[in-house]
């Protein structure tokens, strides 16, 4: 079980073109949605920040997949706090950091986020 996952993420962060993985050979990946699905989290640009307070928010534009995760409680990032009410405030900061630095880099992804 800990193989499909590394290995599903190491998909995600090469890419669809890199050879590794493709989506559709792999029996496996079938249990986690469409090959269409797989395919659209393989190229949702996604955009993390990570603070000094050990905060940290994946930014997900395309799927609205958001992950919100206290490092400190939560090293191993199993309880996403997305969307609960008490962290509405820590999301749109975070947000806002991740803009801002899209700002400043030219990023349009992260600019618009």
């Amino acid at each position: 079980m800990i193989y499909n996952i590394y290995r599903i993420v190491f998909i995600q962060w090469t890419g669809p073109d890199s050879g590794v993985g493709r989506v559709g050979e792999d029996p496996r990946l079938a249990q986690l949605g469409s090959p269409d699905r797989l395919l659209q989290a393989i190229h949702d640009p996604v955009r993390s920040v990570v603070t000094a307070d050990r905060w940290k928010l994946n930014f997900s534009p395309d799927l609205g997949q958001h992950e919100l995760f206290d490092l400190n409680q939560d090293p191993h990032e199993m309880d996403n706090r997305y969307g609960r009410p008490e962290c509405v405030e820590r999301f749109e900061d975070l947000r806002s950091r991740i803009r801002t630095w899209g700002k400043a880099h030219s990023d349009p992804v992260a600019a618009g986020i």
